[in-house]
């Protein structure tokens, strides 16, 4: 329905994520409650763009309860608790920043320290400044900390 840019200045027919943000100011307590109450486990949460690997890309609906159910098991798996320090640094764009991070912290209590950008200092400083227990990624992103 709108496209919302995270910037101060935006294309006409586009929203600054300031402006988006002060769309919701004049909704009520009463109101943000009661839209609240008319979602349930099988209300679409996102759409989730496949990399089109067998074909064209689509888009993929998830409902809250897909999203809650799968990164509940994410969690377990990879053993994330309440009192955790994960660094993200996987981009939110994508499921693994976005839901393995931000949802799976939510869920958890876990505290999350994001990292805009992968750079090997930068990780190695936050690992040691923010006391960082969780920092999931793929094979190459550890192999850069170890080399």
């Amino acid at each position: 329905e709108q496209v919302v840019v995270l910037a101060d200045d935006a294309p006409a027919d586009f929203r600054t994520w300031k402006d988006f943000l002060a769309g919701g100011e004049g909704v009520g307590a009463a109101e943000v409650r009661a839209r609240a109450g008319e979602l349930d486990g099988s209300t679409v949460s996102d759409i989730i763009f496949t990399s089109g690997t067998t074909g064209r890309p689509k888009g993929a609906v998830i409902t809250h309860a897909q999203t809650l159910r799968g990164y509940e098991i994410w969690s377990d798996l990879a053993g994330l608790r309440q009192g955790d320090r994960y660094l993200i640094v996987n981009p939110l764009f994508h499921t693994f920043g976005y839901k393995a991070g931000v949802i799976a912290c939510l869920m958890r209590g876990a505290t999350m320290i994001p990292q805009p950008v992968f750079n090997v200092d930068t990780v190695l400083a936050n690992i040691a400044a923010e006391r960082i227990s969780v920092l999931p990624g793929p094979p190459t992103l550890h192999q850069s900390l170890l080399d």
